[in-house]
């Protein structure tokens, strides 16, 4: 193979030492420590470089890999990194999306940054970073994996007709880059001015999922990737944002979100995955109680998963055998737990969550109809009660804006809005932007009737119920800053906050 901008292994010998005291000592090795510290000259934005240490730590842990750790304390608001991609891939043509389609079918997706980024403007040390300082599955390092097989063949066959890749990519090393872009990439899916800032970002790569994110990130003007924290952050504590988006989806059960995780080649075993299952509650078949959830004792439920890409993923991740109730204590197996309805309900939801205002009016009946049948079928702690819910008080207030005729009243709306807040602020407190999407609809709604904001659910000292300031201040702090809905099926590692106020989106 030709050297590219000189030779790969020059470049890591001769790379400038820099100063590394944000990287722990003790978990990162000194050339990639080093590496970091190149970097992080080269690419932040904020902090300056000599200054990363104050605001957080990189470390690396068998659970969680390489990951970044707050050396300091956050609030809401507070810029916590800004920085330039090391590199861009933008999107391609739509004539050369459609030609690779064409020819490749259903991998054509995972190839298209072989030959969206710029190859000619690519330095040996920008390809040596992408290789070296990001996630990559062990089973893509080491070439174990079956499911790369038609990946090889079809990235040799992309070499062959690509002098571009020929000159700088073999087989097994292509596969690797493009799953460390399918792994890493940030990627705005909802404001269409920001489709060529996608690329990979070394430091904010290494915020971790969770599924009760502490950050939210964004593309600031320039195109540098700017996280921000959504919540108070404690010094030592793990910086983390949802891989899959920051919509309504999050409430989802422990299952349904490792699953839709699992196509990252992980298992999530974030606090609320580990956790007790508190959105998933259903009736108990013994005493009636609306607190039945998955049995969180049962070993396919507390064990550690590892991701192996053996089987479906609902063989690697299974329901749970048993359910239990905190109620009465006792246990029931599944085959008991309305399984078929909440199946369907799932899927009934998210459709009328995401439709328009031309269909506002059938939309709200639909919505309450499904909300009686959840909390019937299922119970009023179940996440689709929640959501059907929140979208009765979506489309009521599309029609407040749109429709002659109201068949509905200002106290029917903050009896609904006070429930809602009620469920967030109980069995999803930390998860903050899910509950600002509730506060932010709750807030449009208000402003129709000139109400105290408090009978809606909200007290307007502390709407938050956590401290965190009042009714203007949380506004100001993380509202302003955009919208915190995902409306695209991509994978949230992919999607960042929208600018646009809450709409409340399923992703």
């Amino acid at each position: 193979m030709t050297p590219v901008a000189g030779d790969v292994s020059a470049v890591r010998e001769t790379s400038q030492a820099a100063s590394v005291d944000f990287c722990d000592c003790d978990t990162v090795q000194t050339d990639k420590a080093t590496a970091f510290g190149r970097w992080a000259k080269e690419v932040l934005r904020w902090p300056p470089a000599g200054r990363l240490h104050e605001f957080l730590t990189i470390k690396i842990t068998d659970s969680l890999g390489v990951h970044a750790l707050s050396s300091t304390a956050f609030k809401p608001g507070d810029l916590i990194i800004s920085e330039a991609a090391i590199l861009r891939v933008p999107p391609l043509s739509p004539q050369v999306e459609h030609q690779l389609e064409r020819r490749f079918g259903g991998t054509s997706a995972f190839l298209q940054p072989a030959l969206a980024v710029d190859w000619p403007s690519v330095t040996a040390e920008q390809q040596v970073a992408t290789m070296t300082l990001f996630y990559a599955h062990q089973l893509i390092v080491t070439g174990q994996s079956s499911l790369i097989q038609a990946t090889c063949r079809a990235c040799a066959e992309l070499i062959e007709t690509q002098e571009n890749l020929r000159d700088r990519w073999t087989v097994p090393d292509l596969v690797r880059f493009l799953h460390v872009v399918d792994l890493n990439i940030h990627r705005d899916g909802e404001v269409e001015d920001n489709s060529g800032f996608a690329g990979l970002f070394v430091f904010g790569s290494k915020f971790s999922n969770s599924c009760a994110p502490n950050c939210r990130w964004s593309f600031g003007t320039e195109g540098h990737l700017e996280y921000h924290a959504i919540r108070d952050i404690s010094p030592g504590e793990a910086l983390t944002f949802s891989y899959i988006g920051n919509g309504l989806s999050l409430v989802e059960g422990t299952v349904a979100r490792q699953r839709r995780l699992g196509a990252l080649w992980f298992v999530c075993r974030c606090s609320r995955c580990t956790g007790p299952e508190t959105t998933r509650q259903m009736r108990c078949p013994l005493c009636s109680a609306p607190h039945c959830a998955p049995d969180a004792e049962e070993d396919s439920v507390s064990k550690f998963i590892d991701w192996t890409g053996a089987g479906p993923l609902q063989d690697v991740i299974p329901e749970p055998k048993t359910w239990r109730c905190s109620s009465c204590e006792g246990t029931t197996p599944a085959s008991r737990m309305p399984l078929d309805v909440e199946q369907e309900l799932s899927q009934l939801v998210p459709e009328v969550l995401g439709n328009t205002p031309e269909t506002a009016a059938n939309d709200r009946r639909r919505a309450w109809q499904l909300s009686q049948r959840a909390s019937r079928e299922l119970g009023p702690l179940h996440w689709t009660w929640v959501l059907a819910a929140f979208a009765w008080l979506q489309k009521s207030l599309m029609l407040l804006h749109h429709s002659s005729t109201i068949d509905f009243s200002e106290s029917e709306l903050q009896e609904v809005s006070s429930k809602v807040s009620n469920w967030f602020s109980t069995y999803v407190p930390g998860n903050v932007e899910q509950r600002l999407q509730a506060l932010h609809l709750s807030l449009k709604l208000a402003k129709n009737f000139d109400d105290d904001f408090g009978v809606w659910g909200y007290p307007a000292n502390d709407p938050m119920g956590d401290g965190s300031g009042r009714l203007a201040e949380v506004v100001s702090t993380v509202l302003a800053r955009g919208g915190g809905v995902v409306k695209s099926g991509a994978l949230g590692r992919h999607t960042p906050a929208s600018q646009k106020p809450f709409s409340g989106v399923w992703q």
